[in-house]
């Protein structure tokens, strides 16, 4: 007879301590009563599939894995360039590779890094037998602006993904309900979690685990975390079936159905919520055992098909942007007041200090611009050559250090020093806080500022104008 020490496929003892959630995800809590050392290792690939189709979002958060020292950074192709996102900072991690056409005896090509290190990879990856390359450094180090936003494209499901997310759910329905999940129902469910279906379409079985595009909190309410996962697990007093709900980041939700089962205690539902930013085990998780079935995780749920043509699919990645969003800004901004000086300097001397800041953030000033640009360029379009100079104040330039055309970096420069005197002079007054910095950098202060000192004074100056 089978026990809740042992294995939920074989039924050979349990002892392979693995992470209820993955701790790639940010998952801190482990369990030794589920899987055997050789079935956990054979979910290791489902496991990988979740870590791969949601390193974006990892990367944005700076989770840090469990027993990991640092978050783990997200790397992404625009073009022929590599970058590296973690958190708020995308820098380019590779540039463009050696154009072999053009090399001749001496070639100089001008490369913009972030650091040495990453000038060196570039040399490694590039140089060859015939090719010997030697890095000569000129001129002082320069911020590179990205004038465009950067193309990421993501790859969210797959029958192999959703077959990654009934792993998950049946792990913590075996966690939470360990003598159900040894019932002989649920066969059928864990002989598909050990099949390799990579996307194989034709043999994925669609009731078992389907998208759910509402958001989380109307499946299960509010989670107690900002970008919290959920996993709600529980058994149908109607229907006698286990059903579950996943929820990642509080943005891609899931419903799952693993079987029939016969089960009668008081537990009829366990939601658990994690927190992936957490630093300890104890801290990361917090769970909710109720004992009347939750009937909205055992909805039938939408393809993603339908998710993507109905527009669920692009607003529930939008939430998520939006809270990140909000999340980078709050650190941005926390960041700026800590680098203010205690004491109001009504000098150059603290005019300088606040420039210091806003070329350290100059591109969220560019940012700006680009919105400022991008709204008003439509209105001009009747007015030639109107449209052309609003573009040409954000236009971009990779042969030079800072990746702006001389007029952008001219532009861009004004912009800080406008954006550091309204600092300076709140700073004087006693009313710089974190809603005058919040505005100036990404809010309606900073759009005004600009449309009315920097792009109105140049259009005005046009003739014709």
């Amino acid at each position: 007879m089978a026990t809740n020490r042992a294995c939920i496929i074989c039924g050979e003892p349990a002892k392979s301590n693995e992470h209820i959630f993955p701790a790639a995800l940010g998952g801190r809590r482990t369990n030794r009563g589920i899987y055997c050392h050789d079935h956990n290792l054979g979910f290791g690939k489902l496991v990988a599939r979740l870590e791969t189709q949601l390193a974006m979002m990892n990367g944005a958060l700076e989770v840090r894995p469990d027993r990991k020292d640092k978050a783990k950074p997200y790397f992404f192709m625009d073009g022929d360039t590599r970058y590296r996102m973690a958190g708020s900072n995308i820098d380019i991690d590779m540039p463009p590779p050696l154009d072999l056409a053009s090399v001749g005896a001496s070639t100089e090509v001008k490369l913009a890094v972030p650091s040495l290190d990453v000038a060196k990879r570039w040399v490694e990856a590039n140089q060859t037998d015939k090719i010997k390359i030697d890095l000569k450094q000129t001129g002082a180090p320069q911020t590179h602006y990205r004038t465009e936003g950067n193309r990421i494209q993501l790859r969210f499901g797959g029958c192999d993904f959703l077959q990654a997310v009934g792993y998950l759910a049946m792990t913590f329905f075996a966690h939470s309900f360990p003598d159900a999940a040894r019932h002989e129902g649920l066969k059928s469910f864990k002989e598909m979690l050990q099949r390799d279906l990579e996307d194989d379409k034709a043999n994925w079985e669609q009731e078992l685990v389907w998208w759910d595009g509402r958001e989380a909190s109307s499946v299960v309410g509010d989670n107690p975390y900002d970008f919290g996962h959920t996993l709600a697990v529980g058994v149908c007093d109607v229907t006698s079936r286990a059903y579950a709900y996943v929820s990642f980041f509080s943005c891609l939700g899931f419903g799952v159905d693993l079987g029939p089962v016969e089960y009668s205690g008081d537990k009829k539902t366990v939601c658990t919520f994690i927190n992936p930013l957490a630093d300890r085990a104890g801290d990361s998780v917090t769970e909710v055992p109720q004992t009347i079935f939750n009937t909205e995780i055992g909805k039938p749920g939408v393809s993603l098909y339908d998710m993507i043509h109905s527009g669920a699919a692009s607003r529930a990645v939008g939430r998520f942007q939006q809270k990140l969003h909000a999340r980078h800004t709050e650190t941005i901004v926390a960041d700026i007041l800590s680098r203010v000086p205690p004491q109001p300097v009504a000098s150059f001397e603290g005019f300088e200090q606040f420039m210091v800041i806003t070329q350290e953030y100059g591109q969220s000033l560019l940012n700006l611009l680009r919105e400022v640009v991008d709204g008003l360029a439509p209105k001009f379009v009747d007015h030639e050559p109107a449209p052309q100079v609003l573009r040409s104040l954000i236009a971009k330039d990779e042969s030079r250090h800072n990746g702006l055309t001389p007029i952008a970096w001219q532009v861009l420069q004004l912009t800080m020093k406008l954006v550091a005197l309204q600092m300076h002079r709140a700073h004087t007054d006693g009313a710089l806080d974190s809603q005058k910095v919040s505005g100036l950098f990404f809010g309606d202060q900073g759009l005004e500022l600009i449309t009315r000192d920097v792009i109105q004074p140049i259009l005005l100056a046009r003739p014709g104008q």
